[in-house]
């Protein structure tokens, strides 16, 4: 009903194009990135992110075929709440309260040149999550099963939905658990306390940076990024760092 409304038709669909385009640019990149420094492969990165652009090209035909929206609304009614919900307020402690927002602002300050202002810290402390858990917990309360217009879902449909949004998050405390359980301590808090402890390769790649950042820690910190802890914690020695 708007003049000109094919202009206006064309402008909306090329931003739902390249917002989709930029998003999947993010995430590519972002799970590209994981593997290649995890595994060393830096080097045939371009190799790794076309084998990820063909597998989630393959997981996506179900989606354009003839019951692809009620897959499609599965998968959005299931993942995307609770998992986004969850993974984000983790993100938020792991940054806030266990880097510390005191030690995050110093290494953008390394970066940029200046400390963010008190208020970024509030937010990442206590506005955030705090937000992030109210949103959780509304999404919860005001759940209901899986519907498409008309169309219920069959049980096993809604099961499938819960087992995505649950295989999303569940390496989170896996891995976790995992590491605590592996990681030979005097005592379940020091080995948490330990593992809280960024790793001692974590940090800027050239050294001159790194020397700076290496200055920003506190004592406790920059001890165990050198190297000087308790052997008895770990069952293996670190190795040759360059610090």
């Amino acid at each position: 009903k708007l003049p000109a409304s094919p202009v206006w038709s064309v402008l909306f669909f090329t931003m739902l194009l390249t917002l989709g385009v930029g998003s999947m640019f993010v995430m590519i990149q972002s799970i590209a990135s994981c593997i290649t420094d995890e595994f060393n492969l830096t080097s045939r990165k371009t190799l790794v992110t076309a084998i990820i652009c063909v597998v989630e090209f393959l997981f996506g035909i179900p989606l354009i075929m003839q019951g692809g929206m009620y897959v499609l609304q599965v998968m959005d009614w299931y993942s995307i709440p609770f998992v986004v919900m969850i993974i984000t307020f983790a993100e938020c402690v792991a940054i806030a309260w266990i880097y510390g927002t005191s030690q995050f602002s110093k290494d953008i300050e390394l970066m940029i040149g200046s400390k963010p202002s008190i208020l970024w810290r509030i937010c990442w402390r206590f506005v955030t999550p705090g937000l992030v858990l109210f949103i959780f917990c509304f999404i919860i309360v005001t759940h209901v099963p899986v519907t498409y217009g008309s169309y219920t879902y069959p049980d096993w449909a809604i099961g499938v939905g819960w087992m995505l949004a649950v295989v999303s998050f569940v390496p989170i405390p896996l891995f976790a658990c995992y590491r605590i359980m592996t990681t030979v301590g005097k005592s379940l808090k020091e080995r948490i306390q330990y593992l809280t402890m960024p790793e001692p390769s974590w940090g800027p790649s050239l050294e001159k940076n790194r020397a700076l950042y290496i200055e920003t820690l506190s004592e406790k910190r920059k001890r165990h990024m050198l190297g000087h802890r308790d052997l008895d914690m770990v069952s293996t020695p670190l190795g040759n760092d360059k610090l």
